[in-house]
């Protein structure tokens, strides 16, 4: 990972070097008619160690201002694989060879998995500054992204790069320069998914992918090509018996291998069967509204919400009254009484929700002692941010000073937030500390009554409308509309079995979607004159009996809900073959799928709810 870039090493071993690695060649030579030497093999050590330590003393002075290895400061810092590795990239007489034979045949290998955002800051900002790899560098990226990078560069054209990684690689929104990197250099010519199944003993719930790329020239790379794909469908399968298809490329109970088409979508890699290819295609060119990217938001990131068992390393329970589960910055309606804030402190208590209480088409309003809260602060020093502090005092003051002198001051006006929020501050890691929430986001997001909340991660797509205030932290999205007259569609939209068609293909950790910002805002929404007006009745039908609670209605709910992906599969002109591959995807049950057809055959003829409540299959 730390190296020159290519064009500088070249230059810098031909023009400097150049009789050292005459001699390397020389004694590779002598190697290779002669058999292994002691002698020659310690000249050979000798020569790469003398040139490794120039090398290391210029990228030092060029490119690093910071130690690059606490425990070392050998040679072993660096390996420059246009000098370790000469005989890949030059030529008996140490001409760099042509771009088409220069490289290695092959690089192989399982890189370590970590991203800069859970504690590895330091290391990247080192990978960040070395001249090979920094280019590829991107936000909140894992490291094995640099690995697989590193080493489409490091082969040859027609060699072969394949890693064992995280299987994210495909979909996650902070891929898009490796993704890029994969489709302009290579061609995919194997993926391994082992979704449920551990691959690593020690690493239980990592979902890992073998990834085999070839590399080529631009010009041969085609748009549209088939992967062999292996999908590892049974978790509790015996080691053997994976290894053994894999070897064998065949299918077996719990493992599926096909060929599938590979597809790039919105900067995503897609890898589909024809059917879904088509499918997905009609659904893009259908694509006639879109949400603007300011009007979709992650909820709140609370990073201390209550108290854990973990935070217990840095404070002590005895000495501070602290029990696991205590409120810190989310409070339940108990503990708000018990802290009798004043009226002005009250002012930042707002109403708190979890994804628990969405469901399709619903919303739970808690009332009493359910009742939860935020305690929703939005500047460090509750009323002052920073730049306002250092207004009041005429100068830059950093956080400790600041605190001191305008404590007693937010001590008279906010007795009781101040007095809570002190026990925990040896904890509270917010960008706003020692007082402010880590990153709120404004107030309109959670108080519009034009707002649609998903849940992230759920087994089945959960899109409610929302009127009334509704805070919440980043396990869901908001999604304000603009035109309340299509509120309702849209809620029966991304409920109905295409869209958990459209999400399941795009983007699912584990057995789970993962319905993200980019694949909201990538999912093509189709407005349709014909059928908005009776999209919504039937929409808030459905919301009405499911507030109702009334057991009694599921199955009018059940079919109002087949009414409505009869409704989308008309607005996409998805076919009836289409529609069985779709179910038998999803594993949607036989009595459901007559439904929804018998549905399809009256849609136009009837505009009357109870007669769709009254389907049977």
């Amino acid at each position: 990972m730390i190296d020159f870039k290519e064009n500088i090493i070249i230059e810098l071993l031909q023009n400097r070097f150049s009789n050292d690695l005459i001699m390397l060649s020389k004694l590779r030579r002598s190697l290779e008619k002669n058999g292994f030497d002691n002698n020659v093999l310690k000249s050979i050590k000798d020569i790469k160690n003398k040139i490794n330590i120039e090398l290391q003393k210029k990228f030092k002075n060029n490119h690093f201002d910071i130690q690059l290895n606490k425990n070392s400061n050998n040679e072993k810092d660096f390996v420059f694989y246009y000098l370790e590795y000469w005989h890949a990239f030059f030529n008996d007489k140490y001409k760099i060879k042509p771009i088409s034979d220069r490289g290695f045949d092959i690089c192989i290998g399982n890189p370590p998995y970590f991203t800069e955002v859970r504690g590895y800051k330091d290391t990247f900002r080192i990978y960040k500054k070395s001249p090979a790899i920094k280019d590829y560098y991107e936000q909140k990226m894992d490291i094995f992204y640099f690995f697989i990078e590193r080493g489409l560069d490091l082969v040859r054209y027609n060699g072969y790069v394949g890693f064992i990684i995280m299987d994210y690689w495909k979909t996650r929104t902070f891929g898009g320069k490796l993704r890029k990197k994969i489709v302009k250099d290579s061609e995919i010519l194997k993926i391994v998914d082992f979704n449920e199944f551990t691959v690593f003993k020690d690493a239980q719930g990592q979902h890992n992918s073998i990834l085999i790329l070839k590399k080529k020239k631009i010009k041969d790379i085609r748009d549209k090509y088939k992967i062999d794909y292996t999908s590892i469908k049974d978790g509790e399968l015996s080691d053997r018996k994976v290894i053994d298809a894999l070897l064998k490329n065949n299918n077996k109970d719990g493992i599926v291998n096909k060929y599938l088409t590979i597809k790039q979508d919105s900067g995503k890699i897609r890898f589909e069967d024809a059917s879904t290819i088509k499918i997905l295609d009609k659904m893009g060119k259908k694509r006639n509204y879109e949400i603007l990217d300011r009007k979709i938001n992650q909820g709140l990131v609370i990073p201390q919400n209550a108290i854990r068992k973990y935070h217990f390393k840095k404070i002590k329970m005895n000495e501070t009254n602290i029990d696991i589960g205590d409120g810190i910055f989310v409070i339940s309606e108990v503990e708000k009484r018990e802290l009798g804030l004043t009226e002005s402190e009250r002012n930042f208590l707002k109403p708190f929700y979890s994804a628990e209480n969405l469901d399709s088409y619903f919303y739970e309003q808690l009332e009493g002692k359910k009742r939860n809260w935020i305690l929703y602060i939005t500047k460090p020093f509750i009323k002052y941010d920073k730049n306002e502090i250092n207004s009041i005092f005429d100068r830059k003051i950093d956080n400790k000073e600041a605190l001191k002198r305008i404590l007693p001051e937010l001590k008279k006006d906010y007795p009781n937030i101040i007095n809570h929020l002190n026990k925990f501050q040896s904890i509270i890691t917010s960008d706003k500390k020692p007082y402010g929430l880590h990153r709120p986001r404004k107030s309109e997001i959670f108080e519009t009554p034009n707002k649609i909340i998903s849940v992230r991660k759920t087994n089945h797509p959960k899109f409610a409308p929302v009127p009334i205030k509704y805070y919440m932290d980043q396990s869901v999205y908001f999604i304000q509309i603009d035109h309340k007259s299509i509120l309702n569609y849209l809620v029966g939209l991304w409920n109905s079995k295409l869209s958990f068609f459209y999400f399941k293909k795009s983007k699912t950790h584990g057995n789970q979607l993962q319905i993200d910002k980019s694949v909201l805002k990538t999912f093509p929404i189709c407005i349709s004159d014909r059928y908005q007006l009776k999209v919504n009745k039937i929409v808030e039908k459905i919301i009405e009996l499911k507030n109702a609670n009334d057991k009694s209605a599921i199955d009018k709910i059940n079919n109002l809900i087949n009414s409505l992906d009869a409704i989308f599969f008309k607005v996409y002109e998805i076919t009836s073959d289409e529609q069985e591959y779709i179910f038998d995807f999803l594993n949607i049950k036989r009595s459901d799928r007559e439904i929804v057809k018998k549905i399809s055959k009256d849609l136009d003829t009837i505009d009357d709810l109870e007669i769709f409540m009254m389907y049977q299959s």
